[in-house]
């Protein structure tokens, strides 16, 4: 299935969520870092790195986090812009929700590592999920 999407090239993330984005994309270079070390390094080695800055990131490491670099962290913006304009505010309701999104961006994509489209897409909806859940049981309590 291909979407037909209307992204929005202009839409900015707020300091939180370039934040979040920014300890996803770490996430996802350390995992798949054995494949493709380019995507990110451990920021104690950092020094000589071109990496994305993150002050969140900064505050939480001890020097073991990994921090994406530049490129990598770009190619996370464009595909959350991607994931939101196919989720919207909740979740495609269609079949095989995470395997359309990793074979969307792998057609847009190809130079990108598959693992990292694929854990990506994969984190990012569950990240979704939860926070729906999350929202669904304190709206249920308020309720009763």
């Amino acid at each position: 299935m291909a979407w037909e999407l209307e992204l929005n090239s202009a839409r900015q993330f707020s300091t939180a969520e370039k934040e979040a984005l920014t300890y996803v994309a770490g996430y996802i270079a350390y995992r798949v870092q054995d494949k493709d070390p380019s995507l990110g390094t451990i920021s104690k080695n950092s020094a000589d790195e071109p990496i994305f800055n993150s002050e969140w990131i900064k505050l939480l490491s001890l020097g073991g986090l990994t921090t994406p670099f530049h490129s990598w962290m770009n190619t996370v913006y464009e595909f959350e812009k991607i994931f939101c304009a196919v989720h919207s505010t909740t979740y495609y309701k269609g079949k095989h929700l995470i395997g359309s999104l990793i074979n969307n961006l792998e057609k847009h994509y190809p130079e990108v590592n598959r693992d990292a489209i694929r854990l990506f897409c994969r984190v990012r909806t569950f990240i979704r999920i939860r926070f729906l859940n999350r929202n669904a049981y304190v709206f249920s309590k308020r309720k009763a």
